[in-house]
C-alpha cells in the first residue's frame, strides 16, 4: 500500500521541497520557524520495507557518534506513519555532486577530504561499529570551500555493532562499493568498509567507479580481479603513494586490508597537505616511525 507523503508541515518544522527520494527514505529541505537557516529532515515509513528494529539502531548509534566528520543528528521523532531524523544541511553536496560541479578542484583537497574521511572510519571502529554502506554519495561536503573541505559520513541505516572478532551477513545488498565478501553473500566484518572506502576514494580521484551493477556473481568476480588504472580525472597526477594505499585498501583478502589507523599515518598526507597541517589535523595518533619499521609491525596494522 502506498504512504501517503507527509504535509508541508511537521511538528514544528516546515518543509519546503523534497531533494532525494530513495527505495528506504525521503529526504526534505525544511526550516525550524522562526529561524529561516535550513535544515534536513529524513523521513522513514516505519510500515515500509526496513525494520523497525534497524531503523532504531540508526538513530540510536547515530546519537551516540559524535565526530567532527560524522554528519550528527540533531532531533528525531515519530510522526504519523514515519519515523523523522532532523540534521544539518549539506550545502556542498555529495562528494558525486562535488566533482560534477567542479567543487572538488585539486589533489590537496582530494586528500584533505580522504584524511578526514579515515578519521571518521577509525573513530566508529574503535567504537566496534562497521557502517556498511560507504559510498560517494553517503559522503557529503558541508560547503563548497575547496580549500578547506569538510566531509560528513552519512546514513547509518545498515550500521551495526560487533564485538571483537565477531562477523556479520548484515549487509548482503547489490551496490557497487560492496566489498568482495560481500557480494559473494559471505559473513564479513570491519574490512569490508575498508574495501568499500578504498572504491569511494578511487572515485574522488578518478570520477570512475570500479564496478558496475549487474548480476552479484559477476560483481564479485571483477572485484576479486581488479586491474585499478588512474587514467582519468586527477588519477594520472596521483601520487604513488596514494595510488599504493588504495590498491591495499582494496585487496581481495579481507585479512590483507589495512586498518583505518594505517591508512591515516600513509605518507600521501604529508608529501601533499604538508605536516603541519597533518600535526594539527590528527597528530594524536601520528607515529612518524610506522612507515620505516613497517615489516615488524606489519601484523597489527592489517586485519
Amino acid at each position: 500500500m502506498d504512504i501517503e507523503p507527509p504535509p508541508f508541515r511537521v511538528n514544528q518544522y516546515r518543509l519546503f521541497m523534497c531533494i532525494e527520494t530513495t527505495n528506504n527514505s525521503t529526504v526534505y529541505l525544511a526550516s525550524k520557524p522562526p529561524s529561516s537557516q535550513k535544515i534536513i529532515l529524513k523521513f522513514i515509513p516505519l510500515n515500509g520495507k526496513i525494520p523497525i528494529e534497524r531503523i532504531d539502531n540508526e538513530c540510536t548509534l547515530q546519537c551516540e557518534i559524535q565526530h567532527s566528520y560524522i554528519m550528527p543528528i540533531n532531533d528525531f521523532f515519530d510522526f504519523q506513519q514515519y519515523r523523522v531524523i532532523v540534521m544539518p544541511r549539506a550545502n556542498g553536496g555529495t562528494i558525486v555532486n562535488a566533482l560534477a560541479e567542479n567543487v572538488i578542484t585539486s589533489i590537496t583537497c582530494i586528500c584533505k577530504i580522504m584524511y578526514r574521511t579515515l578519521h571518521s572510519i577509525f573513530y566508529l571502529h574503535q567504537l566496534s561499529i562497521l557502517h556498511g554502506d560507504i559510498k560517494p554519495s553517503n559522503i557529503v561536503l558541508m560547503d563548497t570551500n575547496s580549500e578547506e573541505p569538510q566531509p560528513r559520513l552519512i546514513d547509518f541505516g545498515h550500521a551495526v555493532r560487533l564485538r571483537e572478532s565477531e562477523y556479520c551477513n548484515c549487509n548482503l545488498m547489490t551496490c557497487s562499493y560492496s566489498a568482495p565478501e560481500v557480494l559473494l553473500r559471505q559473513p564479513h566484518s570491519f574490512p569490508s568498509d575498508i574495501w568499500s572506502l578504498g572504491a569511494t576514494f578511487y572515485f574522488l580521484v578518478t570520477g570512475q567507479s570500479v564496478l558496475h551493477l549487474k548480476d552479484l556473481d559477476l560483481m564479485a568476480r571483477d572485484a576479486m580481479n581488479l586491474n585499478l588504472t588512474f587514467e582519468s580525472g586527477f588519477g594520472p597526477a596521483f601520487p604513488e603513494s596514494g595510488r599504493s594505499l588504495i590498491r591495499m585498501m582494496m585487496h581481495h583478502d579481507p585479512s590483507m586490508r589495512p586498518i583505518a589507523e594505517y591508512c591515516i599515518q600513509n605518507p600521501l598526507f604529508i608529501e601533499t597537505i604538508g605536516y603541519e597541517w597533518v600535526e594539527a589535523e590528527g597528530g594524536s595518533i601520528l607515529r612518524s616511525d610506522i612507515f620505516t619499521s613497517f615489516s615488524q609491525d606489519e601484523d597489527e596494522m592489517l586485519y
